[in-house]
């Protein structure tokens, strides 16, 4: 309801548009519709969810509205922290990957 709250407002609108987006609700079945993934445009959707999560997010059908957009999705189980830099903001890094130690087991997807 929210997302389509924002959508609607005209005043809004020209505001939505972001290059990272923090996935709405983790990911859940009832959120990022097709309409506010339009209208926000990210380049790259940060999912904080927990590992192996009771809720399963992001849901399947969640995702494949991210892919069908070619918006890049980090998890925070595989990813962990993601940092960037606000003049880049499309080349998130993740510290998982930045700054692995060796007694970090590679979370399974």
């Amino acid at each position: 309801a929210q997302e389509l709250r924002l959508i609607a407002d005209p005043l809004m609108l020209p505001n939505l548009k972001a290059d990272v987006l923090l996935m709405p609700h983790h990911g859940s079945k009832t959120s990022s519709t097709a309409a506010f993934l339009d209208a926000v445009q990210p380049g790259v959707a940060i999912a904080q969810a927990g590992y192996k999560n009771r809720f399963s997010h992001p849901v399947d059908s969640v995702m494949a509205r991210y892919h069908e957009r070619s918006i890049k999705v980090l998890k925070s189980p595989t990813c962990g922290a993601a940092a960037f830099n606000s003049q880049h903001p499309s080349e998130l890094t993740c510290n998982r990957q930045r700054a692995q130690r060796y007694w970090h087991h590679a979370a399974l997807p």
